[in-house]
């Protein structure tokens, strides 16, 4: 090998090759006491190996420059058992800022639901943060007895804002449209909706080309303040040449939104469930006596060989009349939910 240099157990050869000595302990007279001058394994060959014989394992104890090159981005990951992702990965996901993860869009023409927060321009929302259930579990709530309409310019841009009501997303869908038909030459289509669900409130908006949260959203917060349900507000714009910047485009659409609501009659609705409930005639007065105790309506009553009686609640004391109405008759009654 000729004349080596040493240093922290390697022998540097004038070759180029690299000695990794086997044992690092002291030197005598330049080597290991009891170790030969030339006793070792030269970097990238198998220990016991053929001169000139290398092998792709990292010899023990190699320092990191002589080490192999690291695997490239994206290659697998052996010892997690995922892909390391590359910077041009197109798979890569994106996360928000608040650090949950962005899913794919859902397409509101398809009426699809999404659980997921809401997230502007991306589909319907079932949200249970407004209201504590849906339709079949509030006694009322407030909508819109006719449509209207409003107009406003800014800066030479027109924004013209149409109102429905809307009761479910097949309404919805055919109102926009139909809408879309008739102002088809417009620059903007923005519009949103709050429906009262089965199970939940569903809140969307659509900000339609217009800068993020600068439309839809301004629009959607109108009819919440408004406090209404079913509805669908759609606002139209024909750009005027001028751009009003985002705070300009959320001012307008706030108030085309709000003239076009400040336009409608608002009705509270009220929600009842009818129930008939059958029971033998000689406990009538414990019934009557239990219905008259709860807001209940009676709607009929007929007497053949049990009695019926059909009444209608509010969806909030259905349940607490079911259970009083099982105390009060010993289990001797029984109901049905009717369903028009």
């Amino acid at each position: 090998m000729g004349r080596c240099r040493r240093s922290h157990g390697l022998a540097h050869s004038r070759d180029g090759r690299t000695l990794l000595l086997d044992s690092p302990g002291p030197r005598v007279g330049g080597r290991h006491p009891d170790q030969p001058a030339e006793s070792g394994t030269y970097l990238g060959e198998r220990p016991g190996a053929r001169a000139g014989e290398r092998s792709d394992r990292p010899v023990h104890g190699a320092s990191k420059r002589h080490a192999p090159a690291r695997r490239a981005r994206g290659d697998r990951d052996r010892r997690f058992g995922k892909s390391l992702p590359g910077p041009g990965d197109a798979d890569r996901k994106r996360w928000r800022r608040e650090g949950s993860r962005e899913r794919i869009p859902v397409d509101h023409r398809a009426g699809k639901i999404c659980t997921r927060g809401i997230r502007y321009g991306a589909g319907p929302v079932r949200r249970a943060g407004h209201l504590p259930a849906g339709r079949g579990m509030i006694d009322s709530y407030r909508t819109i007895e006719s449509d209207s309409q409003a107009k406003i310019t800014r800066k030479k841009s027109r924004f013209i804002a149409l109102c429905h009501h809307a009761s479910s997303l097949e309404e919805v869908n055919s109102l926009l449209e139909a809408t879309r038909r008739t102002y088809h030459d417009a620059s903007h289509f923005c519009y949103a909706y709050r429906l009262l669900g089965d199970d939940a409130s569903i809140e969307y908006s659509s900000d339609a080309g217009e800068p993020a949260g600068s439309a839809g959203l301004p629009i959607l917060q109108q009819i919440q303040k408004a406090g209404l349900y079913d509805v669908l507000v759609i606002v139209v714009r024909y750009f005027g040449g001028t751009k009003l910047g985002i705070g300009g485009l959320i001012r307008a659409y706030s108030d085309a939104a709000a003239e076009a609501l400040a336009a409608v009659k608002v009705v509270v609705k009220k929600q009842e469930i009818r129930l008939s409930v059958s029971f033998p005639p000689e406990i009538t007065s414990a019934v009557m006596s239990l219905i008259h105790r709860h807001p209940a309506r009676v709607e009929d009553v007929r007497y053949e060989q049990s009695a019926h009686v059909l009444v209608a609640l509010p969806p909030s004391a259905i349940e607490r009349f079911k259970r009083e109405l099982t105390e009060a008759t010993g289990a001797r009654a029984n109901w049905e939910e009717k369903h028009d």
